[in-house]
């Protein structure tokens, strides 16, 4: 079960640094497809089991399904092998699958944040400044 946990975790962290960099494949490994599989059904059990909730599940789901999305993979077949894949599902197991979408919400919040708060330069027309001494008093005026 550790083991299956450790896998799953290595594919959902990879789907979130792979980008797009990787080049697509027609067929993909066994043990990816297999450990997808485990991914989607533990992130199901978990939330029917009110382990986490469906948001974090649903965001779960999303970063499996990225990670697919380089292969052709047959939607049906999917999750006909979700389905048959045994998984324990456990409160731990549950919280590794929450830990992991936390992690992935708070770069993407960072990301964000960074993008936003990055100056934006502006160029500002020169500006005229004309003085005047009359009667003593200084008008001046910008144009």
């Amino acid at each position: 079960m550790q083991r299956l946990i450790i896998v799953i975790a290595v594919i959902i962290a990879y789907a979130i640094v792979s980008g797009c960099a990787v080049q697509p494949r027609a067929i993909p490994d066994s043990r990816e497809l297999h450990g997808a599989a485990a991914a989607l059904k533990l992130t199901y059990g978990c939330m029917q089991s009110g382990y986490i909730t469906p948001d974090t599940a649903a965001t779960a789901k999303i970063m499996v399904q990225y990670r697919l999305k380089e292969y052709q993979v047959d939607p049906v077949y999917m999750a006909n092998l979700a389905q048959s894949m045994p998984v324990d599902i456990t409160l731990n197991a549950c919280n590794e699958v929450a830990l992991i979408v936390a992690e992935f919400n708070q770069v993407a919040a960072a990301n964000r944040q960074n993008a936003q708060s990055t100056p934006s330069y502006q160029y500002v027309a020169p500006r005229r400044t004309v003085c005047n001494n009359i009667a003593g008093q200084i008008l001046c005026s910008t144009y």
